[in-house]
């Protein structure tokens, strides 16, 4: 059996095989894939075969295959509204005059939020396209966080990275690549999503071939996530869960077995969206999660 690159373990097991999803509709890849799981550490991960390369991510093809577009304008359009969710999770009193960095900010719709209070933004993004336009907009643009680390060697006051972590090929090398670029006391806040729990045990094997996709080569648990970032050498490593979708989402699923984002119900009040999000965070079914650490 596979030994978990995360944690070393080797107690691990195929948990189904399926078809990959490819981008943000229901199109899947011809051949199936082992989809692993980690009993130690709770990490969930596949193959990612051509996926992995740097070269990849460089290209429009991957935002074409991943969501439809590569065009800024329909990034904007596409993400502007996580905006808010982001700032949830880091809060607005840590940025004023400090060194700022968002790796993988596609682009940048987030820091550009952050252009006015912080003193220097750094957008870490492999796409040539969007750091063309990150650097007429005054952020500081690298490709990786190693080329941003030899302008910023550990001088970063704060390090963000929202839904990129599952991407990578080396989920450790990004944890340490972080911990070289930050500052001695600075703060990392990096999120990804789960394997969202409460929609595979009510869907079973049918969910399966949608939460998993060719561009996610994995999914942390809480255990896995601070076990990468502690052997980086992190402290106060905790990990926090969100529900970002709420009951409507449940509802659409059972209805149309099709993603369709958040979906509003004349039955479901805002109180009870509310209510079953912050249920479902604290049961340990959100469908994000959260690392906070200090250098």
């Amino acid at each position: 059996m596979k030994q978990c690159s995360i944690c070393g373990s080797s107690d691990t097991a195929v948990i189904c095989r399926v078809p990959l999803r490819t981008g943000t509709g229901m199109k899947r890849t011809q051949k199936p894939y082992d989809i692993y799981r980690c009993a130690a550490c709770d990490t969930i991960w596949h193959e990612n075969d051509a996926y992995s390369s740097r070269e990849y991510y460089e290209t429009a093809q991957y935002r074409m295959e991943l969501e439809g577009s590569s065009s800024i304008e329909d990034f904007y359009a596409r993400h502007d509204r996580e905006c808010l969710d982001k700032f949830r999770y880091t809060g607005t009193d840590i940025f004023r005059n400090k060194i700022v960095a968002d790796i993988g900010c596609g682009g940048g719709g987030w820091l550009d939020f952050l252009k006015g209070v912080a003193r220097t933004t750094v957008a870490v993004e492999p796409s040539e396209t969007y750091r063309k336009h990150l650097k007429e907009k005054g952020h500081r643009a690298y490709p990786y966080m190693n080329d941003a680390a030899r302008d910023f060697p550990c001088m970063t006051d704060v390090l963000a990275s929202f839904d990129e972590i599952e991407h990578v090929d080396d989920p450790q090398l990004f944890a340490d690549d972080a911990f070289r670029l930050l500052k001695e006391g600075g703060r990392l806040i990096v999120g990804t999503p789960t394997d969202l729990r409460h929609l595979r045990e009510l869907l079973g094997a049918e969910f399966d071939s949608f939460v998993f996709s060719v561009q996610h080569p994995w999914v942390f648990a809480e255990k896995g996530l601070r076990l990468l970032f502690e052997k980086a050498g992190f402290k106060d490593v905790t990990v926090k869960q969100y529900m970002r979708y709420g009951l409507g989402n449940v509802f659409a699923w059972l209805k149309e077995r099709t993603p369709n984002g958040d979906v509003d119900f004349p039955c479901i009040s805002q109180t009870v969206n509310e209510a079953w999000k912050a249920n479902l965070a604290e049961t340990g079914y959100g469908d994000y999660l959260v690392v906070h650490a200090v250098k």
